[in-house]
């Protein structure tokens, strides 16, 4: 399907806060035709199957905007994430996580509303191999710690299961934040 104008208006304004790691894989996310389809069609599920409100791409590229702002503010401030304050990685392998998970956190509202974010996390798990594997060729464990991360992020998003990372509030946050729809 053709992105809508508020949807490329969102890549901009996301690409505009990202640099490095980060825009690589939103670059790879916002041109992969897979994730295009599948938020495509959790809209349609959402809408015209379920009645509610967006869950399509346009509210997933909010939610990733929203945290990926928070997360920004938050390292401005001298607020370090989990990654770096357990030596996991950078603030920059956070916004990569953060991100990842914001742009797929509802792609299991393609199958249903009920327990879509375990669905989603079903889903995503090859998008997301396939992302870090472009973006850290040489880094396994690295690789490992960040799809966890993803994973968390997408599991915590409706705020009904426990959540232990910031990097995970964030999406929980960046998703609630969408009141537009």
């Amino acid at each position: 399907m053709k992105k809508s104008q508020k949807q490329l208006g969102l890549e901009r304004q996301i690409m505009k806060n990202l640099e490095g790691k980060s825009a690589q894989a939103a670059e790879i996310l916002f041109k992969e035709r897979e994730v295009q389809a599948l938020q495509d069609y959790a809209n349609i599920v959402s809408i015209k199957r379920l009645g509610f409100n967006d869950h399509g791409p346009v509210h997933m590229r909010k939610a990733a905007l929203n945290a990926i702002i928070m997360l920004d503010l938050l390292t401005k401030a001298g607020i370090k994430l989990n990654l770096e304050k357990e030596g996991l990685g950078t603030a920059e392998d956070s916004k990569v996580a953060v991100l990842m998970a914001s742009l797929l956190h509802d792609i299991g509202m393609t199958v249903s509303r009920d327990k879509h974010e375990l669905i989603s996390i079903t889903i995503a798990l090859p998008i997301i191999d396939r992302v870090l594997e472009q973006i850290y060729p040489k880094e396994h464990t690295k690789r490992v710690v960040i799809r966890s991360l993803i994973t968390e992020g997408i599991f915590g998003h409706m705020a009904t299961k426990t959540i232990h990372t910031l990097e995970a509030g964030l999406v929980l946050i960046g998703d609630g934040c969408d009141m537009e729809n």
